[in-house]
């Protein structure tokens, strides 16, 4: 288990999640709570800085429930529940972080660690939400509690939510500040933490430098200087972990340094749009749609792109609840004369645009549709029977449904696929 949590800190995912499940194995069969709890902690860390967030709060909870039954709930179950809000922050089930977070708070556990992981995510899904009077107090009440706290795992994101803050507020100098304290802490840390802070570092240097050139007509060097460097080691970190959310933000910070040198480019928000849609991270897709649809009314106007692109962004922060983040996508579209009230038939979305579904997703839904087996789906696409289930799983998720007919009765009744026929109640075999 130890080995599973130094290879997670050195980026190596895979084998982090293989010693963790042999971890598993090993107390399960010795019959050791405790262990047991520590395992299911670093099997769901690592399935979520793999991106893998659904597999990663299933796991979480399952082990949560656990704990609660050996009576370990203060001990490693709270802190499952915590894992599990990361995913399903990241999923944009925001509604269940706010249960699970509070049921969290609610317990009065003495344990620092636990309630200072639940006050930051809630302060980090308030920021979001655009609740920032209550959330400052979250934060403000973590950094009381960061004292009697040692781990960088849970002290970095602090400084993360005081820098998310500080964006929100229009106060960019400040959000720089506490994204550099916060990669300081991170560095001793976790790499998905460190991913973040580069990004919000980056983003607050560009927010920086849009307010300097409207003043002075340049952006300063020292912006410049400090950016640069910032977004080398942003690409270095991006570079050597292949998978997961951590490429998503280094696709980030190459776009928000395009933004930060006055060039704002489509193609790499374009990327980074692709990149998180994959992941099925709606809160970023909503982000980085909203800063294309401005790099495309800036750079070079191309109206249509720029207003599918914004719908996109606007439909996503309003499901979501992100109010801030929809005041920005209303306020550019105001600006810019597009028009995205309520009623308007909105232009054709792409493939990947349908449902929220990624291009792989909808090869996926096709086949499901059609009565495919997992291990039929997997013949057809070259991929694992596993790897067939978890796309089937995250299809199920992003539709509100609740098994394979009702997705296939779904696609059917929104012509994605054609004129497939009724959909099947049992699966059919191969044609």
């Amino acid at each position: 288990d130890s080995m599973g949590i130094a290879l997670g800190l050195g980026g190596d995912l895979d084998g982090a999640l293989a010693h963790s499940l042999e971890a598993l194995r090993i107390a399960e069969r010795l019959e050791i709570p405790d262990d047991i709890g520590r395992a299911y902690i670093n099997i769901s860390d690592a399935l979520t800085r793999m991106g893998r967030f659904l597999e990663g709060a299933d796991k979480a909870r399952e082990g949560a429930a656990l704990m609660q039954r050996f009576g370990h709930e203060y001990t490693h179950g709270y802190f499952l529940l915590g894992n599990a809000c990361e995913c399903y922050l990241q999923l944009g089930r925001w509604d269940e972080v706010e249960d699970l977070v509070s049921e969290v708070l609610r317990s009065r556990s003495e344990r620092t660690g636990i309630e200072l992981f639940a006050a930051t995510l809630r302060a980090t899904l308030r920021i979001r939400r655009g609740d920032f009077e209550r959330a400052r107090q979250d934060v403000e009440w973590a950094l009381r509690l960061a004292p009697g706290v040692s781990q960088p795992q849970l002290l970095a994101p602090i400084r993360a939510a005081l820098a998310e803050l500080a964006i929100s507020e229009g106060r960019p100098e400040e959000a720089s500040q506490a994204a550099r304290e916060g990669l300081e802490i991170a560095m001793d840390g976790d790499a998905w933490d460190a991913a973040f802070l580069y990004y919000l570092a980056l983003r607050s240097e560009a927010d920086q430098a849009e307010l300097t050139r409207a003043r002075r007509g340049a952006t300063p060097a020292e912006i410049r200087a400090r950016a640069d460097a910032l977004e080398e080691s942003a690409a270095s970190m991006a570079t050597a972990v292949r998978s997961g959310p951590i490429p998503g933000y280094g696709s980030l910070c190459r776009a928000e340094m395009s933004r930060l040198e006055g060039a704002s480019d489509p193609e790499l928000w374009s990327e980074s749009v692709r990149i998180w849609q994959e992941l099925g991270c709606p809160y970023e897709v909503a982000y980085a749609s909203w800063r294309l649809g401005e790099a495309l009314l800036t750079a070079k106007p191309k109206r249509r792109r720029a207003e599918e692109a914004l719908r996109r962004a606007l439909d996503l922060a309003a499901r979501l609840g992100a109010e801030p983040l929809k005041g920005e996508i209303e306020g550019l579209a105001r600006r810019a004369r597009i028009d995205l009230a309520p009623g308007e038939a909105p232009p054709r979305p792409s493939d990947e645009d349908r449902l929220g579904l990624t291009p792989r997703e909808l090869e996926v839904l096709e086949l499901v549709a059609a009565g495919r087996t997992n291990p039929q789906i997997a013949q057809e696409l070259f991929i694992s029977a596993k790897t067939a289930g978890i796309h089937v799983s995250h299809i199920l998720a992003k539709l509100g449904v609740t098994g394979r007919v009702e997705a296939a009765t779904l696609a059917e009744r929104l012509g994605l696929f054609g004129q497939a026929g009724t959909p099947p109640t049992e699966p059919r075999a191969e044609r």
